[in-house]
Formats: C-alpha cells, structure tokens, sequence
C-alpha cells in the first residue's frame, strides 16, 4: 500500500539512526538497492560490497567506527537511508548508501535526506561531500548533477561489471 506523505496524518522525520535500528535499516538498503541490481545484472557473491546485498555486520561496523546514519522514517518505519563517512582528508566526507524504497520515491525524500547529510557535514566542518555511483546509471547521475555535484572521475575495477563514476560537492 502507498502512503502519500503529503498526507497530514502520517508523521515524517528525518533523523540519526539507533544501533538498534539497524536490522530495519538493512532491509532498506537491500530493498532500495535491489533495483540496481536488476538494472544492472548483479550478483550478490561478486559484489558485495553494493548496497542490494549488504549484510548486517557491515553496518555495524560502520555504525562503530563512527559514522553518521540518518533515516527517514515515516508512522515509525524507516522507508530511506544516508550513511555519511568522515575520509582521511580534513573537512572531506563521503556519501554512503543513499537510497529509498521503491513505493517512496518520487516523493522528494532522497533530496531530503541528502540536504539532511549536508547539513551535519557542515556542523562538523566539513565543506566537500564525495561519492561513487555506477557511471552508467544516467538517471541518477543526472540526479546528482541537478543536487549541485559534478562528475570528477571515472574508474574501472575488473572485479565490477560497471564504472565507478566519482562526483562531489563543495559545500
């Protein structure tokens, strides 16, 4: 069933993720993930590290090494997900696992989320967001393009059936 969230009744929020959330928020990576997958022919054994087959221990990890989750939950469910990774270089941060699933999209809630993470990279003094998506997903590089990133780079890995295509955004 799909909930329009203009719709009074349903509480929206944006806000970082507990520990105890994070099985919740795995079902919405995969779930969010999965249509890369099939877009893109994807096999979980050979790509784990994509978003469709990540496993909980990853973000556990994650989530113990510091890094910055945040959700957007809607009645109390999460429906869209942001991971935001402090890198090696001052003021730098990465994008991680940017997604919403499907029956929510088109609802502006992965601009929210990325204006969300944007906003506590700057309240940690951080001015450059950075990021990898599949160079040959037109769609949401074009997304991007239109949220004030540019294209930097493109890399490819013989391990990957795809490019990784580099972006950032001075903040």
């Amino acid at each position: 069933m799909e909930i329009l969230i203009t719709d009074k009744s349903h509480l929206k929020e944006i806000r970082p993720v507990t520990r105890q959330e994070l099985e919740a928020c795995k079902k919405v990576i995969r779930e969010g993930f999965q249509t890369v997958e099939k877009d893109f022919n994807l096999l979980g054994e050979n790509n784990e590290e994509d978003g469709a087959f990540i496993q909980i221990g990853r973000l556990l990890e994650d989530f113990d090494r510091g890094n910055h989750m945040f959700a957007c939950f809607i009645d109390r469910q999460p429906v869209g997900f942001i991971e935001i990774d402090k890198l090696d270089k001052e003021g730098e941060f990465s994008i991680e696992k940017l997604t919403v699933i499907p029956q929510y999209r088109h609802y502006g809630i992965g601009r929210e989320l990325l204006l969300y993470g944007e906003e506590e990279v700057r309240k940690h003094g951080g001015y450059k967001l950075c990021l990898g998506i599949i160079d040959e997903n037109s769609i949401l590089k074009e997304w991007y393009y239109k949220n004030g990133y540019q294209h930097k780079a493109s890399m490819k890995y013989e391990h990957l059936p795809y490019t990784i295509g580099l972006m950032e955004k001075i903040l």
